[in-house]
């Protein structure tokens, strides 16, 4: 399955949008080009069982090790994007959650694994502040406990001043895409 998702990938490329894209700095070794909205049919056909010319349903075992094989091919942009938009809920656990975050290596990685999966977990908010509070934690995964947090914040799953307390705490990074999320939070509280 995995190889027919690559196929597709391939066969729906943009090579004009892949350039404008590592000209604006997305760095992939891998990029095909394709628009979150054509991952996302791609994810549905894959869920479906309709996305080659053998019709095959997954069980959910079979979902989420597709999910993290493609998860894990961090070479390639789309594979990342579309993992998260695979993996059955019902089978993550808290600490693979965690893991999930903690894996991002863009934004926009980020952004997807937040909105697409991460954001509908039972223990959502604890994911988001167990990544705030570690010690070693990258700029980027900062970027994406905190993009976790928004999406929470929005969905009325965490308390304004529990999302206030972890934000404050990164608006003075000097990383300027995490300051610049703790703030949005911030000020989406305070309004």
């Amino acid at each position: 399955m995995m190889q027919a998702v690559k196929r597709r990938f391939f066969a729906m490329r943009n090579g004009a949008l892949a350039e404008q894209m590592k000209s604006g700095g997305a760095d992939y070794k891998i990029n095909f080009g394709l628009l979150l909205a054509q991952v996302a049919d791609i994810a549905g056909q894959v869920h479906a069982g309709t996305l080659d010319e053998r019709p095959e349903k997954l069980a959910a075992e079979d979902m989420a090790e597709l999910a993290r094989s493609l998860r894990d091919n961090t070479t390639t942009r789309e594979s990342m994007l579309i993992a998260p938009m695979l993996f059955p809920l019902e089978l993550l656990g808290r600490e693979e959650a965690r893991q999930w975050l903690l894996s991002c290596h863009t934004a926009e990685v980020a952004d997807t694994l937040c909105h697409k999966l991460l954001r509908h977990h039972a223990e959502a908010s604890e994911i988001a502040a167990d990544a705030l509070a570690a010690e070693n934690t990258t700029d980027i995964q900062r970027y994406a406990a905190l993009r976790l947090l928004l999406n929470l914040l929005i969905l009325r799953k965490v308390s304004p001043q529990a999302a206030r307390s972890l934000a404050a705490g990164f608006a003075d990074s000097e990383a300027p895409i995490v300051s610049r999320l703790a703030a949005q939070i911030i000020e989406r509280i305070t309004g």
